[in-house]
């Protein structure tokens, strides 16, 4: 256990691109929770408490973005200071029993509690206990310092430091170290940017967005507000297997991929509703290569692929070309997502999102660190 009073700062570094952006819009709109995210699940009961404070203790000290806060540095640009302790948020909240408790509500309006990133850890952990119903865990963080992958990989240090702290006389905790750091990625993210390679991509998007302006209108039936609200809806469907089958038989080949494949039809799906045939769509990528496979922080990049349409082509005309564009692109994926902004001559309007505001994920989340066992099922309903 530590008896330190207060953390003591060890490093000081600048933000990545990707995390200017992010520091910038917690600035400019800080009660919104915009980037805030989470994950919940149900728990075994019981569920031995002291043990899973000291597990989250010891994935804090493991991996320094969990102990990292952010703020302005002596030249006033915003930076992340990694200390060598945080203690990690932890809360426990009974949920009434009655016919009005909705869960979905109350994990919601945690989600949009403020994340003070110059004062707290930008991550905090809340077991909501029920009476009637299995106990749920949520993971509630700042996008700031964490992705997708990078969440599984914590997912999987507090499933095996668990196990472990539960055995009888099981201390300390064997963990093999990371090679590189998040820190590392910091510094090989700015000095690429100053590189010739570097160069090399930030020509490569200034061409590949030359002359795209168009934001992209699908018909909708309700007038869109003056500013964004950050408003959310799902819709859940599947598709037919056999049918997904015959398609995928039909058109891919040694040259076409699963991917460039639905990317492709994806992109005419959206001419077919919107009438424009230059369209641009965002594609997340793990933005990370084998060095950072079991580094905990925010990686992920998006990149753009933009399409002109022609319906006189046919599919496979179409496909041929596209597929080749989607490679280029893949290419150039390091290249960071908000840098891009500067290379795309529209208006900003506040009721969009800039350079794209349709994504495509195409992603396994059963996949991260070749797992041998599911820890993420998807629900028939």
């Amino acid at each position: 256990m530590r008896t330190q009073l207060s953390p003591r700062l060890i490093q000081e570094l600048p933000l990545t691109p990707g995390q200017q952006a992010l520091w910038m819009l917690q600035q400019l709109f800080p009660e919104s929770g915009i980037y805030n995210t989470h994950y919940a699940w149900d728990v075994p009961d019981p569920i031995d408490i002291d043990i899973f404070k000291k597990t989250l203790a010891v994935v804090t000290e493991r991996h320094p973005p969990l102990r990292t806060l952010y703020s302005i540095d002596g030249n006033g640009l915003p930076c992340q200071r990694i200390y060598d302790f945080l203690h990690p948020l932890f809360e426990e909240i009974l949920i009434p029993d009655t016919e009005t408790t909705n869960l979905d509500e109350i994990l919601d309006g945690h989600l949009h509690r403020v994340f003070h990133l110059d004062k707290e850890p930008p991550m905090r952990w809340i077991l909501f206990r029920r009476t009637n119903a299995p106990n749920v865990m949520a993971f509630f963080h700042h996008h700031i310092c964490v992705d997708l992958w990078s969440f599984m990989i914590l997912m999987n240090d507090i499933e095996f430091i668990y196990s472990e702290l539960s055995k009888i006389n099981k201390d300390p905790i064997f963990l093999p170290q990371n090679t590189f750091t998040f820190s590392d990625f910091v510094f090989e993210q700015n000095n690429f940017l100053k590189s010739e390679a570097g160069k090399t991509f930030s020509d490569f998007w200034r061409k590949e967005l030359e002359d795209f302006t168009a934001f992209t209108d699908l018909p909708v039936s309700l007038a869109r507000p003056p500013l964004r609200t950050c408003k959310k809806s799902l819709y859940h469907f599947n598709i037919d297997a056999l049918l997904l089958d015959n398609f995928q038989n039909k058109f891919t080949s040694a040259s076409i991929t699963p991917f460039s494949l639905f990317e492709s039809l994806f992109h005419i799906l959206l001419f077919r509703y919107t009438k424009q045939n230059d369209i641009a769509i965002g594609l997340p990528t793990a933005g990370r290569d084998n060095n950072y496979q079991g580094v905990y922080g925010y990686f992920s990049n998006s990149i753009i692929i933009r399409a002109k349409l022609d319906e006189n082509r046919n599919f496979q005309e179409f496909l041929a070309t596209h597929n080749e564009t989607i490679a280029r692109c893949l290419d150039a994926k390091d290249f960071p997502f908000p840098l891009l902004a500067d290379y795309v001559n529209d208006a900003r309007d506040p009721s969009r999102a800039p350079l794209v505001q349709i994504c495509m994920v195409w992603e396994n989340i059963n996949r991260f660190l070749n797992r041998d066992h599911h820890k993420v099922i998807l629900g028939e309903d």
